[in-house]
């Protein structure tokens, strides 16, 4: 199997070091069966394009800089020139929170470039493909909630398995939460409970930041996947979250992935979530989260 990969890399010491690591990922045994990469190099925005419009491309190597004013505006370009194409974005430590902003817009895989081997990359990309086909399945087959146009249960699941791996990898906690308006919790579905699913959902929309996660993942539940950030903390996107809920009529529960003090997986860090709001709607009325005191448990 011959993949050709776009490498965009300004800087050629890095960009001929991701070669090499290309080179001998061809070599070794680190992929399942047998494959070679062409690589096509370009040191920047301009040399992509030309490469896009021109050339057949499987999969997309960006390595961004912070100092790019204009990074979101050109990667959502590269997305409409390359639509369906993988891209996995390899980031320095000082970009993390750069990378996972680009995630959220598309990107299928971030990988430090701290950790670039061939190991590492080649399951980057390997996984990088293979989500790119679960999202245009996602797409053909309609993964999507009918009603509110959010990712359906188990499309939610998929991305925040990817959520949390990448977590791992970053060594950024993850704040999982389960919603559910106070209207729905003890009713019956019906025509006005989709009205309330509804308005709950855009006001979730517009309570999160685009490298956050939400799906619905009940009759009467979404699911949100939130990163911490130095713009941030998950502590203060709960407390957020949780006071603009009450006054909007939506209850949460939460609790939070640590690669250190809380590795979980992610049915049992929803599961914990979902207690803790039940949890609330039997008479917990303290904003504090129960993970606050390391109540999770594993």
């Amino acid at each position: 199997m011959n993949i050709r990969v776009l490498l965009i890399e300004p800087d050629a010491v890095d960009a001929s070091f991701i070669q090499d690591v290309l080179v001998e990922t061809s070599a070794g045994n680190f992929w399942h069966g047998w494959v070679t990469f062409e690589t096509i190099h370009a040191a920047n925005w301009d040399e992509a394009v030309a490469v896009l419009a021109n050339d057949a491309i499987d999969i997309v190597l960006l390595a961004p800089g912070t100092s790019d004013t204009r990074l979101l505006v050109r990667f959502r370009m590269l997305e409409e020139l390359a639509p369906g194409i993988p891209i996995v974005v390899l980031a320095a430590l000082d970009d993390r929170e750069l990378a996972v902003g680009l995630l959220r817009e598309g990107a299928q895989d971030i990988l430090l470039k701290s950790d670039l081997d061939c190991k590492p990359l080649a399951r980057a990309m390997r996984h990088a493909l293979e989500r790119q086909r679960f999202v245009a399945a996602i797409r053909a087959a309609s993964m999507l909630d009918a009603l509110t146009g959010l990712v359906n249960r188990e499309a939610f699941f998929m991305l925040a398995g990817r959520d949390r791996s990448l977590a791992a990898r970053l060594e950024h906690r993850l704040l999982f939460i389960a919603a559910e308006p106070e209207a729905l919790a003890r009713g019956s579905p019906g025509e006005r409970n989709d009205l309330v699913m509804m308005e709950a959902s855009e006001f979730l929309r517009t309570s999160i930041g685009p490298a956050d996660l939400l799906g619905r993942i009940s009759a009467t539940r979404f699911g949100l996947a939130i990163f911490d950030s130095g713009a941030e903390t998950v502590e203060r996107a709960w407390m957020r979250l949780y006071s603009c809920g009450r006054e909007h009529g939506i209850r949460i529960g939460g609790s939070i992935f640590d690669v250190q003090l809380h590795p979980a997986g992610i049915e049992r860090l929803l599961e914990q979530a979902e207690l803790d709001l039940a949890g609330r709607r039997s008479g917990v009325s303290t904003a504090e989260p129960s993970w606050a005191h390391g109540a999770t448990g594993s």
